[in-house]
């Protein structure tokens, strides 16, 4: 299927945009070479590089008033009769929020190339969306995020908005080692882009994730999440919120914010659906030793065995449990390893499906052993390697009083 219509088209393309910016202060220190020491040209090169990376990256996409043609289809996505992203290009495209009387339908690839098609009606910007053949229902939304400390950064952002002539003229009057301070602040300024905060939402919840620092909320814990100037916040059970940047000021919040805030407002609604809590406190491991834990699954997924403490659960409910994003995710990968020694290569598939929409850690661990070839030593390797390297808290959580002014207005 192939749609065409009329729209008007933002584009951004940030490695090209980075790339001239850096080229950009590369000539500008250059010019000054005559007049200003070596050191001072060394060090202004490199913190105006720098400041070029970080601003244009992280720049809003301009928007082209004129109207062109567009069509997307299961080749990918065309401009005015050109090609411009193939389907192979494409890492994912969703329907954002509506621009006064116009619907977009962003549209990202590879190499930093983004695209926003600005269509006239809801109904237009879906039928769009659906000929591009994406689908994203089934799998894990990953997005870069300002780290939890980068809201520490405004000053740092503030100095690197001086204008580069200025900027020269400044290092030539300070002392060397201020020239290398100066040059430290654009480095940790730099920090939040190179070394940014993964947020993945899954069927199952929210990981946050920033260098070997790991968060996962499950969605049952998750009671709304509102939208902020600089993304989201999440609000979590006992009140508490959890902030998550997208970007250093309100102009460089990209369509990411829409899509994180559908892919989680879906599975807050999702778990809304119950489950039994005998056979999940039963699946569940709780405080019992791993190799314990690991035997009485095994007895509850035995055909011929009465299961564990003489209650059997069918096959067809452990799938239930295993696929269940409201479900206790111990309890998930109990049901998983109890399906583990009689899985076909047809149910092998289908948990292994199941382990990429899955955002929890230790969860796809399991998940992803439970689909090899029943081997109770290597499953017990890998449980244990997912238990040592369990999440460890993030911080930039905010206090229940906040959170219950929030909600209160």
């Amino acid at each position: 299927m192939s749609v065409e219509a009329l729209a008007t088209i933002a584009e951004k393309s940030a490695t090209r945009r980075a790339v001239l910016a850096s080229l950009g202060a590369v000539c500008l220190v250059g010019s000054t070479l005559l007049v200003t020491r070596s050191f001072s040209v060394v060090v202004t090169t490199l913190m105006m590089s720098i400041a070029g990376s970080v601003l244009l990256t992280r720049s809003p996409m301009a928007r082209n008033p004129k109207s062109q043609s567009v069509s997307a289809g299961s080749n990918g996505l065309s401009i005015g009769g050109k090609l411009r992203l193939a389907k192979s290009e494409i890492r994912r495209a969703f329907v954002g929020a509506p621009d006064g009387a116009l619907t977009p339908v962003h549209v990202e690839g590879t190499r930093g190339r983004t695209f926003a098609v600005f269509l006239p009606s809801l109904e237009e910007a879906r039928a769009f969306h659906d000929a591009l053949e994406i689908e994203r229902a089934h799998a894990v939304t990953a997005i870069d995020a300002q780290p939890p400390w980068a809201k520490h950064l405004r000053f740092v952002m503030l100095a690197m908005t001086v204008p580069g002539y200025s900027l020269i003229q400044i290092v030539k009057l300070l002392p060397w080692w201020c020239a290398w301070l100066i040059s430290l602040f654009y480095l940790v300024a730099l920090l939040p882009v190179v070394l940014p905060q993964r947020v993945s939402v899954g069927d199952d919840g929210v990981s946050l994730r920033w260098l070997g620092r790991r968060r996962f909320i499950p969605f049952r814990k998750i009671i709304a999440v509102s939208r902020t100037p600089l993304g989201l916040t999440l609000i979590v059970d006992g009140g508490r919120l959890t902030e998550i940047r997208l970007a250093p000021n309100e102009a460089a919040v990209g369509p990411e914010r829409d899509l994180l805030i559908e892919r989680v407002s879906a599975g807050i609604a999702a778990t809304k659906t119950g489950s039994r809590a005998d056979e999940e406190a039963l699946l569940a491991r709780g405080d019992r030793d791993l190799d314990g834990w690991l035997r009485e699954l095994h007895a509850i997924g035995t055909e011929d065995s009465a299961g564990y403490r003489g209650l059997a659960i069918p096959r067809e409910r452990l799938w239930e449990i295993v696929e269940n994003p409201a479900a206790e995710p111990s309890a998930r990968e109990g049901a998983a390893i109890a399906l583990h020694a009689s899985l076909d290569d047809s149910e092998r598939a289908r948990l292994g499906v199941l382990a990429q929409s899955t955002a929890a850690p230790r969860l796809r661990v399991a998940l992803g052993a439970a689909t090899a070839e029943p081997d109770p030593a290597k499953l017990r390797v890998a449980l244990d390697t997912a238990e040592r390297e369990d999440a460890e808290p993030l911080s930039g959580s905010m206090p229940a009083a906040r959170a219950a002014k929030i909600t209160s207005g």
